[in-house]
């Protein structure tokens, strides 16, 4: 929701140019948005009524590291996590939607691209790890590792997808950097 907010506060609070900022606004939207509806489908589904493997596998780490107080650590990541979103993660936003000039860069146009493409395959990559989940559960087969269409050329192409997100939208914000 986080990204969501920040591309809603972008586009109603920014004083740059109305393309540049509903571009920008509306890659954070759709970005925290695909998020959301992805928590929200975990929750309706059940899968958050217990603790996610991954998070089950960091605070055995954070134990055999010495760590006695997990839910504590926990909450430290969660504040690290937020605290990423309102500064690091805002900040392309910030500064592209500061850009008052009226000239579209190729930069900008480059970085749109890359985000767009990523935003695909993100999504592309999902969807065929649930396709690879669904047939895998109706067989029977457990603990298979997904090696289907995005998932042969890499074992996290979403991660590396949400990664070119992100890059995408700093190379969309250096012109507007060099702008300020």
């Amino acid at each position: 929701m986080g990204l969501t907010l920040i591309g809603i506060m972008t586009w109603c609070y920014s004083d740059g140019d109305s393309t540049r900022v509903a571009l920008v606004s509306m890659a954070y939207i759709f970005a925290g948005s695909r998020m959301r509806f992805g928590a929200l489908k975990l929750w309706t589904s059940g899968h958050l009524q217990k603790e996610l493997p991954r998070y089950e596998y960091q605070k055995r780490r954070w134990q055999k590291a010495g760590k006695t107080n997990v839910a504590l650590a926990q909450q430290i990541e969660a504040i690290i996590q937020g605290l990423a979103n309102a500064s690091y993660l805002a900040l392309p936003a910030f500064i592209i939607a500061a850009n008052t000039d009226s000239q579209i860069s190729i930069f900008e146009i480059i970085g749109i691209i890359v985000w767009l493409a990523a935003f695909a395959m993100e999504t592309i990559a999902d969807i065929q790890k649930l396709a690879f989940l669904k047939a895998m559960k109706s067989t029977g087969i457990n603990n298979q590792v997904c090696n289907v269409g995005l998932w042969r050329f890499s074992r996290h192409p979403n991660y590396f997808a949400e990664w070119m997100v992100w890059n995408g939208l700093v190379i969309a914000a250096i012109p507007s950097w060099l702008a300020l």
